[in-house]
């Protein structure tokens, strides 16, 4: 019941984006399905086309950022949560920013570990999708690795807030 809670309010930090994303590539292959269906002259149909281009490529621009400005929350949300034992603690942002104001350099410590694992991740994985004979390993190696990377990141922010726990019993 824990991890769907934690993925409900991982959807709400990360739906904005989400949304924006796809709408944008939704919009971008519209455009070239209406217009023939509509019999749109070939001038008009590139209009559109160059249009929605720009749509998509706006779309993938904002969602990326709405997505990332999501995400940078997310760990001291759900740390919260999981710290208060309650939903609606994950979206308490005063509560939990007070805590992230207070220990922002272990914090950023976390994500900037976090990208440095994922980066070593991506590094081996293009190593072996560039050697053709251990291409195979990456869909079984990716698996294990990324659940690794993600347990030793979740270990470091909920490190983060190991104090909070202890003074808001106390």
């Amino acid at each position: 019941m824990d991890g769907l809670r934690a993925f409900a309010v991982g959807l709400v930090y990360l739906l904005p984006g989400t949304l924006v994303y796809f709408g944008s590539v939704g919009l971008y292959f519209a455009s070239f399905f209406v217009p023939l269906a509509l019999g749109v002259e070939e001038q008009q149909m590139l209009w559109i086309v160059m249009g929605a281009m720009v749509i998509l490529f706006v779309g993938l621009f904002l969602g990326f950022l709405l997505y990332f400005l999501g995400a940078i929350p997310l760990p001291a949300a759900l740390a919260h949560f999981v710290a208060e034992d309650r939903l609606g603690a994950a979206f308490q942002v005063r509560r939990w920013w007070a805590v992230l104001k207070e220990r922002r350099w272990e914090y950023a410590i976390a994500w900037l570990l976090l990208f440095g694992l994922m980066g070593i991740m991506w590094f081996a994985m293009t190593l072996l999708y560039y050697s053709l004979c251990l291409c195979w390993l990456i869909p079984i190696a990716i698996v294990p690795v990324s659940f690794y990377v993600t347990l030793v990141v979740g270990a470091l922010f909920a490190m983060v807030w190991r104090d909070y726990g202890v003074r808001s019993t106390e």
